[in-house]
């Protein structure tokens, strides 16, 4: 696991695999992606996939958004922090030789580009 602290934010880069129960596979593997988490609001977004390409994305726990894709997607949700209004652009890709790259955007702005 590594931290990298930025503009008052820290990114967590794992590989973490969990069990959780599907209903027509029994049991299926997933793994955390990525946490993102903003030292300033405490607020946390964590990124998981299954191995069936499900990628998820949560907010404090909160799902936020949801898309099925093998080469990466693009999520897009707001939130409230801090009490103001967040737009929030994750988008998500595999890319040859480099393994998987996440840029993550809030109010337009890049908070995390790999």
């Amino acid at each position: 696991m590594s931290k990298a602290y930025k503009n008052g934010f820290a990114v967590l880069l794992c590989l973490h695999y969990q069990i959780k129960t599907n209903t027509f596979f029994k049991k299926q593997t997933i793994m955390r992606y990525l946490t993102f988490f903003n030292v300033v609001t405490n607020d946390r977004i964590d990124i998981y996939n299954s191995m069936f390409g499900k990628e998820t994305v949560y907010h404090n726990g909160n799902k936020v958004s949801e898309v099925k894709s093998f080469w990466g997607g693009r999520h897009n949700f707001t939130v409230i922090e801090a009490g103001d209004e967040a737009a929030y652009q994750i988008k998500i890709a595999y890319r040859l030789n480099l393994g998987i790259g996440f840029d993550v955007f809030r109010n337009g702005k890049a908070l995390l580009l790999s």
